[in-house]
C-alpha cells in the first residue's frame, strides 16, 4: 500500500496497477536532490515552470500542461525556479 493510503484496486488498461497520486506544490526549494524511484512516473506541470535533471547530464524542462514520463530506476532532479505546482502518477506493471 502507498504511503499516503492511496491505492486504485482497478487495473488501468493492461499498464500495471496506480500505485500513488500526488499534487506537489513549492516555492524555490527543491525536496529531493538526485534521486530514483521503484515506480515509473508521469508528471505533469500545472503551475510554474519545472526542469528534471538526468545522471547521463540531460534536462528537459516543463512548462505548466506539458508532461515527461520517467521509467522506474531512472535518476532524476527537479530544479525548480519559483512557485510550482507538479501532478505525479506513479504505478507498478502487473506481470
Amino acid at each position: 500500500q502507498a504511503e499516503d493510503g492511496i491505492r486504485d484496486l482497478v487495473r488501468s488498461r493492461g499498464l500495471g496497477d496506480v500505485y500513488k497520486r500526488q499534487v506537489t506544490y513549492s516555492t524555490k526549494t527543491a525536496f529531493f536532490g538526485m534521486h530514483d524511484d521503484p515506480q515509473s512516473l508521469m508528471i505533469v506541470a500545472g503551475i510554474g515552470d519545472v526542469e528534471y535533471s538526468f545522471e547521463d547530464g540531460s534536462s528537459h524542462l516543463l512548462k505548466p500542461g506539458d508532461g515527461i514520463y520517467i521509467p522506474r530506476k531512472v535518476a532524476h532532479k527537479a530544479n525548480i525556479f519559483g512557485p510550482r505546482a507538479t501532478f505525479s502518477y506513479c504505478w507498478s506493471y502487473v506481470k
